[in-house]
């Protein structure tokens, strides 16, 4: 109670000439980013994604969504490292995985090992040498926190982002995801209802605490059923409220997980290839951002990067 009294406390009303100062002073910094060639936003780590979006934007609710294992956690962890690589802090709530398999998946993603070693223990005296150099160079000052509590709700995620904003741990958050919230059921809502909330609240925080926040989401299995498995607007589960309270709606879609072969332009078999699908843009424009990914799904590249081949081990 305390808590939102302390926040009702705050202005939340502004004055035209007060925001018009503050539009202005935004708009010149933006300004001097784009001469200076910055993007003006947190960089998304696809450069072709970033020339869509500017990059994430504080206030802004992004749904990242698909179908179970198309790789929405590894895309968002790849959007979570590169924040956090550019000295943006990040809070994970990871609902479905534990903070150390989560880890190990960074840990695999910055080193040459694959997961499946890191969860069974055989790994060579070589291996383990570039596990401890990804965990004391890059990963080791990391600004992320993950918090791995899996029976939570949204106003606890609420209080928690708040706590961590205060401390200046909080840039930018991510849920891994929406259907896994735990909401206290009065009985009388259905899940509908419930989901609709707390798309709502993601979107609060996002502009209570000025920061990105991209909420992970399934998708129904309509999608299986389609020829083309290309995920629509219509397959986000409980969907309207959630399309309704995005900024962005981006679907992660893996043809080859469906075994739909894909071709570059000189006819070659394109493999490890992915598309982030933006299906609805607030700000921007909507379209496709292809991406190249290692086998295991834990490294995502820009689709142009040279030297990802077929033959890259993993």
């Amino acid at each position: 109670e305390q808590m939102q009294q302390d926040l009702i406390g705050q202005s939340e009303s502004q004055s035209f000439k007060d925001i018009a100062q503050s539009a202005l002073k935004n708009i010149e910094r933006k300004m001097g980013l784009y001469s200076s060639g910055k993007q003006t936003g947190i960089t998304t780590g696809l450069q072709d994604l970033n020339d869509m979006n500017s990059g994430w934007h504080g206030g802004e609710l992004i749904v990242l969504a698909a179908r179970p294992a198309m790789g929405k956690t590894a895309v968002s962890l790849h959007f979570g490292k590169s924040a956090a690589i550019q000295g943006i802090p990040v809070v994970i709530f990871s609902l479905e995985m534990d903070s150390v398999s989560l880890y190990e998946r960074f840990i695999a993603s910055e080193s040459n090992v694959h997961p499946s070693k890191l969860r069974s223990g055989n790994i060579s005296q070589d291996e383990l040498l570039q596990i401890d150099k990804a965990i004391g160079g890059t990963l080791y000052s990391l600004p992320i926190t993950i918090n791995d509590n899996a029976a939570i709700g949204m106003s606890y995620i609420r209080a928690t982002c708040r706590l961590y904003h205060r401390q200046n741990k909080c840039g930018m958050v991510i849920i891994d995801y929406l259907q896994l919230i735990t909401e206290s059921s009065n009985g009388t809502r259905n899940r509908e209802q419930e989901i609709a909330r707390m798309s709502r609240e993601a979107k609060i925080i996002a502009k209570e605490l000025n920061v990105p926040v991209i909420l992970l989401s399934q998708l129904n299995r309509e999608v299986d059923k389609r020829q083309d498995k290309k995920p629509i607007l219509a397959d986000l589960r409980e969907s309207g409220a959630i399309e309704q309270d995005a900024d962005m709606v981006i679907f992660v879609h893996r043809p080859e997980y469906y075994g739909i072969s894909v071709n570059d332009s000189s006819g070659h078999e394109i493999y490890n290839y992915g598309e982030l699908i933006i299906a609805k843009h607030r700000n921007g424009s909507v379209g496709t951002v292809k991406f190249k990914h290692n086998g295991s799904l834990t490294k995502i590249f820009d689709y142009d990067t040279k030297g990802y081949t077929e033959n890259n081990p993993f």
